[in-house]
């Protein structure tokens, strides 16, 4: 199996079809916090639904760490 990387705009079109459309402003997020867009297809799930995202991934903490979303996210280790 070979991989290929996608260009943005197949991307884009690949993340236009998720549902309410979050791919364009998850994708603004990962370019802007150099996150990978599947962990801030999360991230703007829980933005717009105004629920906290309960996550194991350090990376995506860390990153996010200082955002307006920082505040939403949850390490599964801190979670009750």
């Amino acid at each position: 199996m070979t991989r290929g990387l996608l260009s943005v705009k197949r991307v884009g079109a690949r993340l236009a079809s998720l549902p309410g459309y979050l791919g364009p402003e998850a994708l603004g997020l990962g370019s802007a916090a150099d996150v990978l867009v599947c962990g801030c297809v999360f991230v703007v799930a829980s933005r717009r639904t105004g629920a906290s995202l309960v996550t194991p991934d350090e990376k995506l903490i860390a990153k996010l760490a200082g955002s307006p979303d920082a505040a939403n996210i949850i390490h599964t280790a801190d979670w009750k």
